[in-house]
């Protein structure tokens, strides 16, 4: 799935997507969130030069949450001002991240919570 990129949003990119589907970023892509994956997918962009796509939150208290199995993201930059990346409940089955720089700034945190709460 190539996404056409007339959003900034990559929960508009998300929502269009099938299950199973990989969503293939350009490694120049600035994409920003609140985001909530609800069904299996693969986000990746191509790395080239060391450069990646770049996810960042759009405003203070944004969160990118996943709450299913089977989600790989791979050779994505994350960039959180106060913000939350969470994992939580199915999440853990099959939750890839790889190749992926997660950068925290001010309050924002990470969060893996195996209990599903």
């Amino acid at each position: 799935y190539n996404p056409p990129y007339n959003s900034d949003t990559l929960q508009a990119l998300i929502d269009a997507a099938s299950p199973g589907d990989t969503i293939f970023l350009d490694r120049d892509a600035q994409l920003t969130f609140p985001v909530a994956i609800n069904k299996p997918l693969k986000i990746q962009s191509e790395p080239s030069l060391g450069r990646r796509a770049k996810i960042r939150s759009s405003n203070s208290a944004s969160t990118f949450s996943i709450t299913v199995s089977n989600v790989e993201l791979s050779n994505l930059e994350f960039d959180l001002a106060n913000s939350s990346l969470v994992a939580s409940g199915e999440a853990f089955t099959d939750l890839v991240v790889e190749k992926s720089i997660i950068k925290l700034r001010g309050t924002s945190s990470f969060n893996l919570n195996t209990s599903g709460a």
